[in-house]
Formats: structure tokens, C-alpha cells, sequence
């Protein structure tokens, strides 16, 4: 999965989850040494970055897209 795939997933799923939830891990910090893939993983901020400048540009938040009454 490209950097990008995973942002746009990770955004679709951020907007139907409570906005009171919170995600302890979004990414990882795998040995940089022995990680086979996806190399974009090595870098967490840049990852993190990546998902609040899409959220941004998509005028969009946790919880946008709620299903009500769940």
C-alpha cells in the first residue's frame, strides 16, 4: 500500500469514528533495520503530517461522518 492509499484510508476511517475515541497507534515504530515494507513507514512524522494535511484540505475531522444514534 502506497503512503498515499493508507492516508486516504485512514481519513475515511477517522471521519466515522467517535470523536471521543482515542487512537493510541495510527502508525508504528518497527525496527528500521529488518522492516521489509512499506518503506514510507520509517517515518512517522512524516506519515502523521500526511494525515492532518489531508484532513485539512478536506475540511474534515474525527467524527464528521458519524452514523447517528450508534
Amino acid at each position: 500500500m502506497s503512503l498515499e492509499a493508507y492516508v486516504r484510508v485512514i481519513v475515511r476511517q477517522l471521519e466515522v469514528l467517535h470523536p471521543e475515541t482515542v487512537v493510541e497507534r495510527i502508525t508504528g515504530d518497527g525496527d528500521k533495520r529488518t522492516l521489509v515494507s512499506p518503506l514510507w513507514s520509517r517515518d512517522k512524522l512524516r506519515v502523521l503530517g500526511s494525515i492532518d494535511k489531508a484532513m485539512a484540505e478536506s475540511d474534515t475531522w474525527q467524527g464528521k461522518k458519524m452514523l447517528r444514534g450508534i
